[in-house]
This record gives structure tokens, sequence and C-alpha cells, in this order.
């Protein structure tokens, strides 16, 4: 049945109480499956959920979808009808179908920049929207006047599918921090009534004052169903905080950079003589309560952390050497990590002089895996950061970050530049 769209409540409103269904979901979500359920997955999924798809009508697509015989009611401004005159005339029905894309709930709602215009009514299909045009066979209108009013109604529907499409496009801007927010409250309640986050933090005991590492001709570096579960009921784990993770971040960094920056110093050394070099500066500026050394080697380009024979933060080092060298490095971080919260890192040496180049298949490699689940941009070092999740382990998130440094070479390339995981465990 033919209507004139945009023509119930407003759509702010509508907007609204969509949103707040979806909160009111986020809300109910059980305090046991809020400890397991990965954060990320959770907002990727409510987020998915709470977003509406703009209008977008095509009216270069515009097709004569019928021609119809009808009855058609005499103008009495056109022509005079005398009682007892019949008030129909044989006449002809135009229908025009134009496709659109978009959330079909939205062509009811008015939205707040919408101008009162004369609008044509309309039947709305899940993929195109019908308007008609009629006249008596007896009197057709010229062909350049019905084309005038079939381009006026074209007109009035564009101007209000964009102030539709205006205001839909803000507030899914708007969405994600909404959603995170809720999830972070929920999940703040959640540990609040477990009382299971109290102590499960790592902190690392950094020295009073971390030693510089000398470098030759350089400064010393400054320091839809919801997600799936694991079905076992949720138990306390260690975490690195996220301020330790950014501050380990930021001396490899400096590392890295003073490498690029005396090449020579560096020509000759493999991955795991550089891996040393990563573990000397690394515990230079952290203290183990045990051994002296937080930081440990394992395997041949592995740098971990260890917490209760379980790996809460592993590194790799590892030479450019091609996507699926790549790959494998990934594969070797995703089997090392088992703790809920697990933070991790790629340290890239690329020989090849286009860098950025690299930097691309990177990022792609990252974003194509199968347990990627959203990319966090840049961080405050330049590097990216992502976090997966394996499907064998629903609910932990790892997150990795990668760190590509030139190493030019002025030697030959070490033996085991192209080993992947020769030599290891």
């Amino acid at each position: 049945m033919s209507h004139h769209p945009f023509s119930n409540a407003q759509l702010s409103d509508f907007v609204e109480g969509y949103l707040e269904t979806v909160l009111q979901k986020i809300r109910g979500l059980g305090t046991d499956y809020m400890l397991k359920a990965s954060l990320t997955e959770l907002e990727n999924h409510f987020v998915d959920e709470a977003r509406l798809v703009p209008l977008v009508l095509h009216l270069d697509q515009i097709t004569l979808g019928s021609q119809t015989a009808v009855e058609v009611e005499i103008n009495p401004f056109e022509r005079a009808v005398m009682p007892g005159d019949d008030p129909y005339v044989r006449g002809t029905l135009l229908r025009f179908d134009i496709p659109y894309e978009g959330t079909r709930e939205l062509w009811r709602y008015r939205p707040w920049a919408f101008a009162t215009i004369s609008l044509p009514k309309v039947d709305i299909r899940d993929d195109h929207i019908s308007f008609y045009q009629h006249f008596p066979d007896d009197s057709p209108p010229a062909s350049d006047r019905l084309k005038a009013q079939i381009d006026k109604d074209k007109r009035a529907l564009q101007q209000a599918v964009e102030a539709a499409r205006e205001q839909v496009t803000e507030y899914n801007a708007r969405i994600p921090a909404v959603i995170r927010a809720a999830l972070d409250l929920r999940i703040q309640q959640a540990r609040s009534t477990t009382s299971v986050v109290e102590g499960l933090g790592v902190p690392l005991k950094r020295t009073a004052t971390p030693p510089a590492y000398a470098m030759p001709l350089t400064r010393r570096p400054s320091p839809r169903a919801l997600p799936s579960v694991e079905t076992q009921s949720y138990k306390g784990e260690h975490f690195l905080r996220l301020d330790d993770y950014e501050y380990i971040l930021g001396v490899t960094k400096s590392l890295g950079l003073a490498m690029e920056r005396a090449p020579i110093s560096f020509a000759m050394m493999d991955e795991e003589d550089i891996r040393n070099q990563f573990l000397l500066h690394l515990n230079g500026h952290y203290e183990g309560s045990a051994t002296g050394e937080t930081f440990n080697a394992s395997g041949k380009t592995d740098i971990l952390i260890r917490v209760q024979d379980k790996n809460i933060f592993v590194a790799e080092c590892k030479f450019w050497d091609g996507e699926q060298s790549f790959q494998d490095a990934i594969d070797q971080l995703l089997g090392y990590l088992t703790w809920r919260d697990s933070k991790c890192a790629l340290f890239i040496f690329n020989q090849n002089r286009d860098s950025q180049a690299v930097a691309s298949k990177m990022h792609a490699v990252m974003q194509a895996r199968t347990e990627f689940k959203k990319y966090l941009g840049p961080d405050a070092h330049g590097d990216h950061r992502y976090i997966l999740v394996k499907p064998s382990e629903p609910g932990r998130e790892i997150t990795i970050t990668t760190q590509l440094f030139d190493v030019p070479r002025s030697g030959p390339k070490p033996s085991n530049a192209r080993s992947g995981r020769g030599g290891r465990r």
C-alpha cells in the first residue's frame, strides 16, 4: 500500500531507541560470560548490531516498472463534472521503480534536517521503491510536462534521503564509543561481583635508573550470535599491564632505531645475536624477583616473560624473508601464548630497500589472518597493533604489535637468516 515516506516519528527518536535496545542486551550479559569473552569480539558484535545502513537512492537506475489500464478520477479543476456523471474515466497508471540500499525502516522516520517537501506516495520494497503517475487516456499530458513531474518527485525523494543519510552517518560514527563504554562498565561490574581482579596484574619492577645501552657514534637511547567462550567456569588469570607493555615497546623501539643509525655495528649479527641485544637492554630496565632477569630466551629468537610456566609476553626477532616467513612467525606467537590477556610483539628487520612495501605486506598479512578481530592503528611509537582471537581458544585476546626496522648490511647475510624455524625446539 502506497504511503508518504519519512512521515512517522522523528528519526532521532528511532535511532536512540534502536541503540538502547542493543545497550539493554549488553547490560543483560551474564557475569561468567563477560569474564570469559573477548571484549573486542563483543564490541564488534554489538557495533554491527547497532549500526544502521544509510539509505542510498540510485536515481540513475530508474525503470518503468509497469503500464496499467486503470480508472482515473476526474480532476474538477481541469474539467467540469455534472451531477450524475461518472467521476471516473479510463486512464493509464505508470509505475516507476528506483533501486536503493540501506535499512528499510529508515524510510518511515522524519530526519531532523528535513524541510517540508511534497513527497510522492511510494511503495517500499526490500531493494527498491515505487512511485506512480497517472493520467486520463482522453487527455494525456505532454511528455515534457510528465517528465518534469517525474523529475520533481525524484528530487524531493533524493533531498529527503540525503537528510536521513546525514543523520544516520552521525549516529553510526558515535556507536563504537557508546558500545565500548557500556562493555567496560559491564566488565567492571562482573569483576567486582566475583572479586577476581585484585592482585592479578603482573607488575614488572623497573630499575631505579635504567642503564643506557652504549651505541657506537650514537646517543644512548632514552627509556550475531554472541561470540563464543570457553565452556568451563571463569578462573582469574595473570595479565601484563598495558603501561608495562607500552614501556617494553618503547625500550625496543629505541634499540631498533639505534640499530638503524649504526648498521655497521650489527652487520654480522644473526637473529639470535640481535635477540640477545634486546634481552640485555630490556633486563637493564626491569628486575626479576628470583633470577634477576624478567626477560628470558627460549629457542633461537624468542624473548619472553613466563609466569607459573605460562608465557605472558613473547616477542620474535625475524629478518624479513617474505610473507610466508612472516606467517610462520605469527603462528609461533599464537602457539606460545596461553593466558587470557596476552600481549606480544614481532620485531622484523628489513634488508630490502622498500620498507614501505614490506610494511604494507605485513599489514595485509595480519588483517587476512582468520584470528584477526581488530586493527588498533598506529601506537604511540608509530607501530601497528592488532587484536587476534584463536578459534581454538574463544574469548582469549592476543595483542600483537609489529615493529619494523631497516637493517642494511655491509657483509654477507647470516647463514640462518632464511631458516624459518630451523634449530627451534
